[in-house]
């Protein structure tokens, strides 16, 4: 019991319009009963016919939670009505000594308001083989441009070149048809340039 566990949750929607929701997670315990919510953030503006995807959400299991089976269900909805929701299971088979008093969600904090810069937040693993995460934020909607280039200054490929809503964003590439080696990747987004680098390791 106690330990955490991470995820990646994807939100969506759909409509030609942004709309405003609640977002909540919870869980089901081992005997069937709903406890939660766990973590609630309200009236949270989605843009049109986009998505926002968090990485590496980290939930910490309390302590005391009893041994067995869970489902870890994440809501949107006008609380506590449910539009749609989405759950994984998970089991809870030991003790373990990181555990706290409470269940903690890391990582939505970022769904209380739009980010103030523009910012490459970095690439995770690094380095990596050969898949990695490349993380960057906008705080208001333009044309944004990722792009991948190796030492010799030579594009590799373009993962982003479109319009963009501001938020929090993240890009997968896929390196596992190029070489091993150093690799830069650059952000421009309005006036905003910048370049990172990382390290592919077969």
């Amino acid at each position: 019991r106690g330990g955490h566990f991470f995820y990646h949750a994807k939100i969506i929607n759909h409509a030609d319009t942004s709309v405003n929701l609640d977002c909540w997670v919870g869980v089901t315990l081992p005997n069937g009963t709903p406890f939660g919510p766990l973590k609630l953030y309200e009236d949270i503006t989605f843009p049109a016919s986009d998505s926002v995807t968090f990485s590496n959400l980290r939930q910490h299991v309390r302590q005391a939670a009893p041994l067995g089976d869970y489902q870890y269900i994440g809501y949107i909805g006008d609380y506590p009505t449910v539009y749609d929701s989405s759950y994984f299971p998970f089991t809870v088979t030991a003790d373990v000594v990181d555990g706290g008093d409470a269940w903690f969600l890391e990582g939505w904090d970022r769904l209380g308001g739009l980010p103030p810069v523009a910012e490459v937040v970095g690439n995770h693993p690094n380095p990596f083989n050969a898949v990695t995460v490349i993380k960057y934020q906008l705080p208001a909607v333009g044309y944004v441009k990722l792009e991948v280039y190796n030492t010799l200054g030579q594009r590799v490929v373009t993962l982003v070149n479109s319009k963009q809503q501001a938020g929090y964003r993240s890009v997968i590439w896929d390196g596992s048809k190029v070489s091993s080696g150093l690799y830069f990747y650059r952000l421009t987004a309005g006036d905003y340039t910048e370049t990172r680098r990382m390290m592919l390791v077969k």
